[in-house]
């Protein structure tokens, strides 16, 4: 039921916004496997990204991974999980330093200040992740 009420929140926020706000993302530091998906510009400091990660794995379970963030300035909430039969989600506290290096391209850091996964102690400083985002103009 979560996940349904996530991705009903995403489609009404993502419908709101103009199609001269929308970019692309993808991670460039993954290893083994395939990371990106959908930048909506709210405002000059406001982003949310959703998006599909593909592992590469033995576990069916852990094949497929989903995931969206929201960002007011340096500071977001991550939320993201394994998209099987039946999803648990992930929450995580980021902090992201982007630098524009064109008019429409640029590149960024994130880094996982806290990750709470059900079922398990919050994890500090887990991972970070340096990404690309292009707009569509």
């Amino acid at each position: 039921m979560k996940h349904w009420i996530l991705s009903g929140c995403l489609i009404w926020i993502m419908s709101s916004l103009s199609v001269a706000n929308v970019g692309l993302i993808t991670s460039l530091t993954t290893s083994s496997h395939t990371s990106g998906g959908l930048r909506f510009a709210i405002s000059s400091n406001e982003v949310i990204d959703v998006g599909l990660t593909h592992h590469k794995t033995q576990n069916p379970d852990e094949e497929w991974a989903f995931w969206a963030d929201y960002y007011k300035g340096l500071f977001g909430v991550l939320v993201h999980g394994y998209a099987h039969k039946n999803p648990q989600l992930g929450i995580a506290g980021m902090v992201a330093f982007e630098s524009p290096i064109s008019k429409t391209a640029s590149l960024g850091i994130g880094y996982r200040v806290i990750d709470i996964q059900p079922n398990q102690a919050p994890q500090y400083g887990t991972s970070w992740d340096s990404y690309l985002v292009i707009m569509l103009k």
